[in-house]
């Protein structure tokens, strides 16, 4: 979805994402999606590297986006916050799989992907474009 944001992001190293997990890292970025939640509609967070919410905001979105090799699940953000409070009292609170998660919450549609040979090169637009689709149409039902 890198294609739809403005303006585009910049590349970053490992040390500098390891730290998004963690510490300051995850303070700012939950920073960041408060004032995005204070001046939006809507707070969507997508998984990646099979991480559900590697901050305690992102737990909390309006509608999620959980990606497995070759497909892409619309959940409920409600639904999705409950699946990790239950993960979490299983004493594992920020070692939600994405697909455990998506046991405990369903979904509301599911968007096939192709395979990637190099999953750095990302999707084009003409691949995601039914994924945007279907998130503004699940926006647009409220």
């Amino acid at each position: 979805m890198i294609m739809y944001l403005t303006p585009p992001p910049t590349p970053a190293s490992d040390e500098a994402i390891a730290g998004i997990f963690s510490g300051a890292g995850s303070t700012a970025a939950d920073t960041c999606l408060a004032m995005a939640e204070a001046s939006s509609d809507a707070v969507i967070v997508e998984s990646n590297s099979d991480v559900v919410a590697p901050t305690p905001l992102s737990s909390y979105p309006s509608l999620a986006i959980m990606v497995a090799p070759g497909e892409a699940y619309l959940v409920e953000g409600t639904r999705l916050s409950r699946a990790l409070e239950a993960i979490a009292m299983s004493g594992r609170p920020w070692a939600a799989k994405a697909m455990e998660a998506l046991e405990l919450t369903g979904h509301l549609g599911r968007v096939d992907l192709p395979l990637l040979e190099d999953p750095d090169e990302g999707y084009p637009p003409d691949v995601i474009s039914p994924l945007v689709e279907a998130v503004k149409g699940r926006l647009r039902k409220g």
